[in-house]
């Protein structure tokens, strides 16, 4: 199977690696080696060249990279090579787009024709079934955990110590690079508010990307945070460092609109 993409942790939790093998990502010209945006495995060219090495084309997520007509092209070319095309519809709105515009138009063009949609809820098949008239097999999003994290022992954001009963209420929020659909003003500005209020038995603490989307917008919500919620400015943590950091809090955050 080729997927969009393929080492994502969804991908790799949803399929049985005894039945399925996947091919890895294709590597992107011009991009950092591990990169798998924009993604190859969709565009006319990779099909033709790769068409009898996978029986099944899967699209995931990362098709923002490319517009609708380019998308048709990319199925255009499955179909040719007689491979069918299954499509996760995972987002309805893109968290990483402002303008849903170009979006939608992608979904308008990938969701009439791909040979089979599965979506992660009920209430998300609905409302295919509503826009496009079509139906879903519905795949509740499995764990992508990696398993038990490693005991932390420090105090880095990635390596943090368990509060034990007489330490302040450990209370953390990931705005990481604040991507359109990350509140995080918002969310600093409930956090500063529930810190003054608690006083000493609380501790929180904001994650934010070393490199932000919006330096701006960094700046005011580093302002917001004030004297009562730290903000650690961090690289791009791997699956693994996220877990041990959610391990060592009392309350984790979604900051999410």
């Amino acid at each position: 199977m080729a997927s969009v993409p393929s080492q994502h942790p969804y991908v790799r939790a949803a399929v049985d690696p005894a039945t399925v093998d996947l091919l890895p990502d294709p590597s992107v010209p011009g991009a950092p080696a591990g990169q798998w945006w924009p993604p190859q495995t969709v565009t006319p060219a990779w099909i033709d060249a790769h068409a009898a090495e996978f029986d099944i084309l899967h699209l995931h997520f990362g098709l923002e990279s490319f517009d609708s007509d380019e998308i048709a092209a990319g199925l255009a070319a499955a179909r040719r090579a007689g491979r069918p095309v299954v499509y996760t519809v995972h987002d309805l709105d893109n968290p990483q787009l402002t303008d849903q515009a170009p979006y939608r138009a992608i979904l308008h063009t990938l969701v009439p024709a791909a040979d089979h949609l599965i979506t992660l809820t009920d209430a998300a098949a609905d409302e295919v079934r509503r826009r496009w008239n079509r139906e879903c097999t519905v795949l509740p999003h499995p764990t992508v955990l990696t398993g038990e994290p490693d005991a932390p022992t420090g105090t880095h954001a990635t390596d943090s110590p368990v509060t034990d009963a007489a330490s302040p209420v450990r209370v953390g929020v990931h705005v990481r690079d604040l991507r359109p659909n990350i509140d995080a003003l918002g969310a600093v500005r409930a956090l500063a508010v529930v810190a003054d209020l608690v006083g000493a038995e609380v501790d929180v603490v904001v994650l934010m990307n070393d490199r932000v989307r919006d330096t701006a917008l960094a700046e005011r919500v580093i302002a917001t945070a004030g004297d009562r919620v730290r903000i650690e400015r961090v690289g791009r943590l791997s699956d693994a460092a996220v877990e041990r950091w959610i391990a060592q809090l009392d309350l984790f955050v979604l900051p999410y609109r």
